[in-house]
């Protein structure tokens, strides 16, 4: 058997459409990576099944939009980097990611860049 599948890349290789909700059956990927392509809609609550996430979730420069779901705040082990810049995503850091993440994490709205530093520990 091959070990499981711990990090997934796929920066800038032309990816189009929405993020599969089949994306939360990799419940092993401790890094994630899909910037600089052209994925759009909304970020499915599914990826909160990712909950080995640990050292980066990053889909910026794509055309995501939509408020993010709770479910990431299920990333409580996540400490190194968090990033939705340059999307259309309409919500800020929530609650639920503030209470949960160690991390620097970068969300854009449709208006405006907000840049927030957590530095709350998981309980």
């Amino acid at each position: 058997l091959s070990p499981p599948c711990t990090q997934t890349r796929y920066e800038d290789k032309n990816l189009e459409g929405t993020i599969p909700t089949e994306l939360g059956l990799l419940t092993d990927v401790t890094g994630f990576d899909v910037n600089k392509n052209s994925l759009t809609g909304p970020m499915p609550t599914e990826v909160g099944k990712m909950h080995k996430m640990k050292k980066w979730f990053d889909a910026h420069s794509n055309s995501l939009s939509g408020t993010l779901p709770t479910e990431l705040g299920n990333f409580v082990k996540l400490t190194s980097y968090f990033g939705l810049q340059s999307n259309k995503i309409s919500s800020t850091v929530s609650n639920v990611l503030v209470g949960t993440m160690n991390v620097i994490a970068t969300i854009a709205t449709a208006t405006a860049t907000a840049t927030a530093t957590v530095t709350t520990t998981a309980t």
